[in-house]
């Protein structure tokens, strides 16, 4: 998980509910340096623990690696069934990596809005 994406979640859970701690699996080898960042990020309202393995050492974070697994599968398989197999979706899936590419530009250009309606808006 990526620093900002952490920090922006710790932040909307502190909004909703009272966070004294909290704990994450650290993505880099030296989880000290991703404490310490993640902790600057959330301006010190929620002490951060952050080590690798976390998912094995906190059950709670197990739980919440279970669920965030579970939820992507959910939209991997929606993804498939509006661009086709791609593989797994992750990024080390050799049958992945040839048509990723392709499925993310698919599925822009289905979000691009069309030339008449950019130059009803202005747009260039």
């Amino acid at each position: 998980m990526k620093r900002g994406i952490a920090a922006e979640l710790i932040l909307q859970a502190a909004s909703k509910v009272e966070l004294e701690v909290v704990y994450v699996d650290s993505p880099d080898p030296v989880p000290e340096r991703f404490e310490r960042i993640l902790a600057s990020m959330v301006g010190g309202e929620v002490k951060v623990v952050a080590e690798n393995s976390a998912d094995a050492k906190y059950a709670i974070v197990g739980a919440a690696s279970i669920i965030a697994k579970t939820e992507r599968d959910r939209i991997v398989e929606e993804l498939k069934r509006r661009y086709g197999d791609f593989g797994s979706g992750y990024p080390s899936d050799p049958e992945d990596k040839g048509v990723r590419g392709e499925v993310a530009e698919r599925a822009r250009a289905s979000h691009r809005p069309s030339l008449e309606s950019r130059g009803a808006l202005g747009a260039r």
